[in-house]
């Protein structure tokens, strides 16, 4: 009994333990120094707001949070658009296939994130997949530039990569409703489409809503596909911080829009489980 006591506490105590600390360290500093300043590359620690009065009165940082948020809501919408359709598929229309086509799902995270956007940039160059083939059939006579370093290569990089964030727990909701709920919306002479938008969609709203927190919570914390894909349209706050902290040497200012990112997803996260509570007590 001792032992696996002893097991536990190192195996899982530990390392939340851990892990802890190191997260309370990081997000301590984070919110010290957004509140102090920086002059010719010294930190001078002293209480000032001038690094949030700079964010929200500065074009370049305030307009780039508003850009990021909208992606981010951009990519969560389209990835309930595509990623609801897969997973209701996968459900109740490829129930034989289902445990290989939810593998391949969760295999594509297993592969580096960068790999992936590597992988992208490849496909949506001029001399990529879509373009060589669009030239190829005759409907372009030269590559299409918007491919790659736009904002519509950034959307759709952000979605392809995050999607499988909403197909699984919207598949596992869909999975929890049985087939009672259906049969009995057909006896009750209610047709395909009505049973879907009055039993099963809203039955799936938990896992819409965890689904899209997930995806925009996210999107709006990238920075590596903006910068391999984005090009200058697809500059997110992300960016903005990794400079900062990097070859501008504003830790001070870096940290303080990190602070307003990490509360701009906080209050996104409460505000889902807010909406999700309403749903509670629908779930099966």
């Amino acid at each position: 009994m001792k032992g696996r006591r002893l097991e536990f506490i190192v195996l899982i105590i530990v390392p939340i333990l851990w892990i802890t600390i190191l997260e309370i360290f990081a997000y301590s500093s984070l919110l010290i120094y957004s509140f102090w300043d920086t002059e010719y590359l010294t930190i001078i620690k002293e209480f000032t707001l001038k690094n949030f009065v700079k964010i929200f009165t500065t074009p370049l940082y305030y307009g780039t949070i508003l850009k990021t948020v909208g992606i981010g809501v951009t990519v969560s919408i389209l990835a309930l658009i595509l990623g609801y359709p897969v997973a209701f598929f996968i459900a109740y229309r490829l129930k034989k296939y289902k445990n290989l086509l939810l593998l391949l799902i969760i295999m594509q995270l297993w592969i580096s994130y960068l790999v992936r956007a590597y992988a992208w940039k490849i496909v949506l160059g001029t001399n990529g997949v879509i373009n060589q083939f669009l030239l190829f059939i005759g409907v372009i006579d030269e590559p299409l530039s918007i491919l790659l370093y736009s904002k519509f290569a950034l959307i759709l990089v952000l979605t392809m990569a995050f999607i499988a964030f909403l197909i699984i727990p919207v598949y596992a909701m869909l999975e929890k409703i049985p087939d009672e709920f259906l049969q009995a919306s057909y006896d009750l002479g209610a047709g395909r489409f009505t049973t879907f938008w009055r039993v099963i969609f809203p039955l799936t709203l938990p896992g819409v809503i965890a689904g899209i927190t997930s995806v925009f919570a996210l999107s709006v914390g990238d920075f590596v596909a903006a910068l391999l894909v984005g090009g200058p349209e697809g500059i997110m706050i992300g960016n903005i911080v990794w400079s900062l902290f990097g070859s501008a040497f504003q830790w001070t200012l870096g940290a303080a829009n990190g602070l307003v990112l990490i509360l701009l997803v906080a209050f996104i996260l409460y505000i889902s489980e807010k909406i999700a509570a309403r749903y509670s007590g629908m779930e099966i």
